[in-house]
């Protein structure tokens, strides 16, 4: 709003004159005084939604920030246990192709630390390995026992430890696969016996 003029009392000549002129000049002061602070309260209630708005907005990009941040972590988790999954299946792989069945002889190692002595010393005796079991064999406790029962079957598993041999022995591998077909082969052999033996008996009966 405009400031009203100041008053002129000069212009007005007579007594009745200058009280109207002075009476009308503070209804003038009063409006403009009550428009002022009119404005002011407008000012001050626009200044106070616009903070508010820019509040709002800053807590809505705050939000999404977080959101953000959050799901790259969740991501970052996921690619990090994928990774380690991935690497513990490979070792598991690696573990299962060392294994191997029945060996013949010392370990493929022993010969070639044996080559690499030179020539003129004497070759320290190697000690042979001993079997580490994760079970008692029948015949182990007994008295007097010649030995564990011909029907199991040594398996040898290079590379691992008790544990390991006792969860990987069922693995797809070779040493499952000879297993396998050593007890497949002893149950036919199981059923072809009876098969004889229910045949002779009939041949008896029959007689």
């Amino acid at each position: 709003p405009e400031e009203p003029s100041p008053l002129d009392l000069s212009l007005y000549t007579d007594k009745d004159s200058r009280k109207l002129a002075e009476k009308e000049y503070k209804r003038i002061q009063k409006l403009y005084q009550a428009a002022v602070k009119h404005r002011e309260s407008a000012l001050k209630d626009r200044r106070k939604l616009t903070e508010k708005r820019e509040k709002k907005g800053f807590q809505e990009r705050e939000k999404l920030r977080r959101e953000e941040e959050k799901k790259r972590m969740q991501g970052e988790e996921k690619r990090l246990k994928d990774e380690e999954k991935q690497r513990l299946a490979v070792a598991k792989e690696m573990e299962l192709r060392a294994v191997t069945v029945n060996p013949s002889g010392p370990s493929p190692d022993s010969g070639a630390r044996a080559g690499s002595v030179s020539e003129g010393s004497a070759a320290a005796p190697q000690k042979p390995k001993r079997d580490k079991r994760f079970c008692l064999l029948p015949g182990d406790l007994e008295r007097g026992s010649s030995g564990p029962d011909k029907c199991w079957v040594r398996v040898y598993m290079e590379g691992v430890d008790e544990v390991g041999a006792h969860c990987g022995l069922f693995f797809p591998g070779p040493q499952y696969a000879s297993l396998l077909g050593d007890t497949t082969e002893r149950i036919q052999g199981w059923v072809n016996d009876d098969a004889t033996r229910r045949a002779i008996l009939d041949i008896h009966s029959l007689d």
